[in-house]
């Protein structure tokens, strides 16, 4: 199985000698988004033999900040996978999975919708255009952090903020 970014070069020969076992291609924008263009035709074999990913929103462009989800997801995807297929950067680095998996028993929280409602409610007042750390907006919620993450996806879903560099969140304004 050949999981990649479908980007040029490596990443699309890969996805093309890898047709007949379904290969998965993981894209750093909206699903609807062929980047980069030349790819159209690799994009819609793969929509017919294999999988396609995207965690952006459709109508998302492919920009720089979205494409360090795109290598998670493709890492964790990889774990188990035989061939591991990502472009080299400028800086000349892979990343790749841990070869070891590790298991960590997480504690149960449990919320109500009240809960939730009480956060959305602080954060969209507290929120502006410049970014928060999330540490600050679950300092300000009173609430366990399971609680702020839920609330924060839940906002980020609706496009009323967005996900920033450094464990950052902000406001997204409608223009």
């Amino acid at each position: 199985m050949i999981v990649s970014g479908m980007a040029r070069g490596i990443d699309a020969a890969a996805h093309r000698g890898a047709m007949a076992t379904g290969p998965v291609g993981v894209i750093a924008g909206g699903i609807d988004i062929i980047y980069p263009p030349e790819n159209r035709a690799l994009f819609q074999q793969i929509v017919d033999e294999g999988l396609l990913l995207a965690e952006m929103r459709p109508g998302t462009a492919p920009t720089p900040r979205n494409f360090p989800t795109r290598k998670r997801i493709i890492a964790s995807l990889a774990q188990n996978a035989a061939d591991i297929i990502e472009a080299v950067g400028q800086n000349r680095t892979v990343e790749v999975p841990p070869k070891k998996t590790i298991w960590v028993e997480m504690p149960q929280t449990t919320f109500s919708d009240e809960d939730i409602l009480k956060c959305r409610e602080i954060i969209i007042s507290g929120l502006g255009d410049e970014p928060v750390d999330v540490d600050d907006l679950i300092a300000w919620c009173d609430q366990p952090s399971a609680v702020v993450w839920a609330t924060i996806l839940e906002l980020e879903l609706a496009g009323q903020l967005t996900r920033q560099y450094g464990n950052r969140v902000s406001r997204q304004f409608e223009f």
